[in-house]
């Protein structure tokens, strides 16, 4: 008799528990309905879109918090691709925090990540890394991915994620131009070979290093900055085949290549004349 009892309390009590959430979410929807219909700004959006959430998470097999949650979480996605890049951060970050398995992250990292890379950059690493554990073939992040990968030094990384950038083919969104399209998605391809180039070079794969970056190069001409980075490896990698086979001509190929990079404004360019300078010198000595 008294387990009875105390199953009935139980059930009462989580029936008593739904109706007081069921109140309080429609409460809270109410009030992000208001903000929208007010276009009111990103704060007063936030809140109440978040309030939402918060509560359907509490009842998550009741199918009108899940429809109301969808809601809110559209709310936060389309107020932060009309803010300025801090609030689109804070509501993108918000609804990462509430449900980072959500459909309009998935459709929304590009903008958050741009937004993200804006006002907090050292930020942009561990925010992709931790989502590319719930969307491990989004092309956004995998492209974000290899590039802060690459930055931080991480070149066996950087290469698995430009990789499977390259081979992922995204359905072009409804609207965008077809050339457009296309021409966005070659670019992509071109900046991560660039990239799996570079980390070849970075980690001494030398042979695969040239092979890459000399494959890119019709496709980067007139970005100074990609292309002092490709000469400057190309020089080294070259160099570096050159003295492994001893092979005259290639030690010249990479003095060529480092004084094509010396040439060009950048980090790298003080380096590049330096070691195009050793190289010749070396090369003099060769019959």
């Amino acid at each position: 008799m008294m387990k009875k009892l105390i199953a009935s309390l139980a059930v009462a009590l989580m029936v008593s528990f739904a109706a007081v959430a069921a109140d309080d979410i429609d409460a809270a929807y109410a009030n992000l309905k208001a903000a929208q219909d007010a276009k009111k700004g990103a704060a007063d959006i936030k809140g109440p879109a978040v309030e939402v959430l918060t509560f359907a998470a509490k009842t998550p097999g009741d199918a009108r918090a899940k429809e109301l949650a969808t809601q809110a979480e559209y709310a936060l996605f389309a107020t932060a691709l009309a803010s300025s890049p801090a609030d689109e951060v804070d509501l993108m970050g918000a609804l990462e925090a509430a449900n980072p398995k959500s459909e309009y992250l998935a459709s929304g990292y590009g903008h958050y990540l741009a937004a993200l890379g804006r006002v907090a950059p050292a930020k942009v690493g561990p925010v992709v890394d931790k989502a590319l554990t719930n969307f491990p073939d989004n092309k956004d992040l995998l492209v974000a991915g290899a590039n802060s990968a690459l930055t931080r030094g991480q070149g066996g990384r950087a290469i698995t994620l430009a990789s499977k950038a390259i081979a992922t083919h995204p359905k072009k969104p409804e609207g965008v131009d077809q050339a457009a399209w296309d021409k966005s998605e070659s670019q992509i391809a071109t900046n991560m070979h660039w990239i799996i180039g570079v980390a070849q070079g970075s980690s001494n794969k030398f042979f695969e290093c040239d092979k890459e970056l000399k494959g890119v190069l019709p496709a980067i001409q007139g970005n100074q900055a990609l292309l002092g980075t490709a000469y400057f490896y190309l020089g080294l990698c070259n160099y570096q085949l050159g003295r492994q086979i001893v092979n005259k001509a290639q030690l010249l190929e990479g003095q060529k290549y480092s004084e094509l990079s010396a040439a060009i404004p950048g980090p790298y360019q003080h380096q590049a004349y330096t070691n195009a300078q050793s190289i010749k010198a070396e090369a003099a000595k060769m019959k």
